[in-house]
């Protein structure tokens, strides 16, 4: 977790994938904190700037719809 958490410091073309992975943790986490931060998280690479990465935004939105999801129950 602090390998990404680290990566996340300084931008760069793995960030959105980086984001991924820290939020699919912290969603396994399944505690309120947690699923709030994994949504912090993913709605950074909605940003313009990171949605270049088809694969990535795709993804992104999928484990937001999770992460929503999971918040209402």
């Amino acid at each position: 977790r602090e390998s990404f958490k680290n990566a996340l410091k300084s931008p760069s073309p793995t960030t959105p994938k980086a984001r991924l992975q820290l939020a699919k943790m912290q969603i396994a986490e399944d505690k309120a904190a947690e699923m709030t931060e994994a949504i912090r998280t993913l709605e950074l690479n909605l940003d313009p700037e990171w949605t270049k990465d088809k694969d990535s935004h795709s993804q992104t939105l999928l484990l937001l719809g999770d992460a929503y999801l999971r918040m209402r129950e």
